[in-house]
């Protein structure tokens, strides 16, 4: 079952005992899911370790986890996934994490918290980029533009808000380069798109706001 392999037995062995779950996300659908953190098998928090992960199965939808007691656990004692154990006062805990797919205004969009941010919002504060583009339905281009972003606004640069003509091609995340912009002495700097607008009246605008490259 569960392409384990199977043990031999004799009369009177003890038998380790094995118990299967299966897990329903509440954000699902999930995606980049971690193998599970259980303490009780844990050697950093338990050692020798009182149970093994014997199998993780993982959908964006659901988890199938089976945990099997070690020989270190006597006959006869119960290991704890989850609260107080009563006869030892150890807490226990267990836990699957990933990154949920919210769906908002018909889009959808991948939101992470990172802790190690947490300097960088400690110290400049924090600033949240929403991308409304329904085009990005792929998670993983999704995951890769957001790790984009956050590696270039971990540390804050110079950003520069331009006014031109309609420019359609301009997508963000472009890299351009200004040859000459004697408003603001700029010569040969290229800069990221970070985002732009077009708005229509008289005359068709085109905002961009660029931040310079590194």
């Amino acid at each position: 079952m569960f392409d384990t392999t199977p043990s031999a037995h004799y009369a009177n062995d003890p038998v380790r005992e094995s118990r299967y779950y299966e897990i329903k996300y509440e954000g699902a659908p999930v995606f980049n899911i971690l193998f599970p953190f259980v303490t009780a098998a844990n050697a950093a928090f338990r050692s020798p370790p009182l149970l093994e992960i014997s199998k993780f199965n993982t959908t964006p939808y659901f988890a199938e986890l089976v945990l099997s007691a070690t020989s270190a656990l006597p006959s006869g004692n119960l290991a704890y996934i989850q609260g107080t154990n009563p006869l030892t006062g150890e807490q226990e805990a267990t836990s699957i994490s990933g990154v949920p797919v919210i769906g908002q205004s018909g889009s959808n969009q991948v939101k992470k918290q990172v802790a190690s941010l947490s300097e960088s919002i400690r110290r400049y504060g924090l600033k949240e980029v929403v991308i409304n583009n329904p085009y990005i339905m792929d998670p993983v281009k999704a995951q890769t533009i957001a790790d984009f972003l956050i590696s270039k606004f971990t540390t804050p640069m110079p950003v520069v808000d331009v006014t031109s003509i309609a420019i359609p091609q301009i997508q963000i995340g472009d890299r351009i380069e200004i040859t000459e912009l004697l408003s603001l002495d700029i010569t040969n700097v290229s800069y990221w798109v970070i985002s732009h607008s077009i708005s229509f009246g008289d005359t068709i605008e085109h905002k961009i706001l660029l931040r310079k490259a590194e």
